[in-house]
């Protein structure tokens, strides 16, 4: 290499056999000096990994479900969504199915499914959720099991009922001092 060239050097890695994971390549130059450069690069594979789901739910309308996925592939990966099944013992509660997105390599998502939960009680119950996606033109899913817990929202009727007390009330001691105020004026 003549003095203010540059080349580019360029060595390709057959992954077969390797994990996937986060790996570090470091290359070195002799040329009369040892030059090295480290870099960081990741080995994936086409799956997306379920990091978290909506854990306890509201009883008594239309709720949301969120699911965080993580593509664990270095290209993107087209489709994923979520088939959900809920179950009490073997009887089936609600089967939905979430919206579907497309995930950048290692992307982290939200993914949100909605469903009827008044015909549910409080209570644990059991959970199916299966991630269905495409990389490649390669179809994949991803299952787990879950468990999810129902619960009754305190009723906004008794704060109605109590502020409306509270008004009431009020509106009687106004009155009672207005009353109280003009029944010593006429007195004089």
């Amino acid at each position: 290499i003549k003095s203010q060239e540059s080349v580019a050097l360029t060595k390709s890695l057959d992954t077969t056999g390797y994990n996937p994971g986060e790996y570090t390549a470091i290359a070195s130059v002799d040329y009369g000096s040892l030059a090295t450069s480290n870099v960081s690069f990741k080995i994936g594979e086409l799956v997306v990994d379920i990091l978290n789901y909506t854990q306890k739910v509201p009883i008594g309308k239309i709720e949301k479900f969120d699911i965080e996925v993580e593509s664990g592939w270095n290209d993107n990966i087209d489709g994923v969504y979520a088939d959900i099944s809920l179950f009490n013992g073997t009887q089936k509660m609600a089967d939905f199915k979430t919206t579907s997105a497309s995930l950048t390599p290692w992307e982290r998502k939200i993914i949100t499914g909605y469903f009827d939960s008044s015909n549910f009680t409080e209570g644990v119950y059991d959970g199916n959720m299966t991630l269905i996606y495409y990389g490649k033109e390669q179809g994949r899913s991803t299952s787990k099991l879950f468990k999810v817990e129902f619960f009754k929202t305190k009723s906004m009727l008794i704060w109605y009922l109590m502020g409306g007390a509270g008004l009431v009330l009020m509106l009687i001691l106004v009155l009672i001092k207005i009353f109280l105020k003009n029944g010593k004026k006429r007195q004089r």
